[in-house]
Formats: structure tokens, C-alpha cells, sequence
């Protein structure tokens, strides 16, 4: 008896399994969008040890790292992803 579903057990885990394979969720809810490279700003001129600061409107970001201690490093990254995610935002011109 224990054979007996330990088998049927066994037929509705591979049914299951063959089910989430067909109707996978990643085909269908699949997103349109990905990341397009050629609106991307030229960033050849970055230069996180000498930051521009543009002038108009003000948005902050807010980067919560540490910034002293023995893991100064790691803000120090963050600080410069930041910087240049912001400096990439003023440079495409966005208006809205």
C-alpha cells in the first residue's frame, strides 16, 4: 500500500512539474520594456573626484551608508553610483 502512493505521489509531482514548464509564468508575464542603451548620456567626462553642480531646479538623493570607520569604502561607492546616476539625469535634459 505504501508503494502505491509513494507512485502516485511520484505521477502528480511530475505533472505538476511538466504543468509549471508549459505554462511557465515568466512567458507569460513577460515585461515589454529593457534598458535602452542608445538614450544613455555620454559619461566619458565624469569625474566623481571633481563633481559639476548643475544649477535649476533641486532633487536630492538620499545615500545611507557609512561615510567614516573602517567601512568608509562602501560609502564612498555609493556616494559616486549616486553621483553619477544624478549627473547622467541632468545630462539627458529630462523636463518632466
Amino acid at each position: 500500500m505504501h508503494s502505491l502512493g509513494k507512485g502516485i505521489l511520484v505521477l502528480i509531482s511530475i505533472f505538476l512539474l511538466f504543468c509549471l514548464m508549459v505554462f511557465s509564468p515568466a512567458r507569460v508575464m513577460a515585461v515589454n520594456a529593457k534598458f535602452d542603451f542608445s538614450k544613455m548620456s555620454d559619461m566619458s567626462d565624469f569625474d566623481p573626484n571633481n563633481p559639476v553642480i548643475p544649477k535649476g531646479d533641486t532633487f536630492k538623493i538620499a545615500v545611507l551608508a557609512p561615510f567614516s570607520g573602517p567601512t568608509t569604502v562602501i560609502g564612498q561607492v555609493y556616494w559616486i553610483a549616486a553621483l553619477w546616476a544624478a549627473t547622467d539625469y541632468n545630462k539627458r535634459g529630462y523636463n518632466d
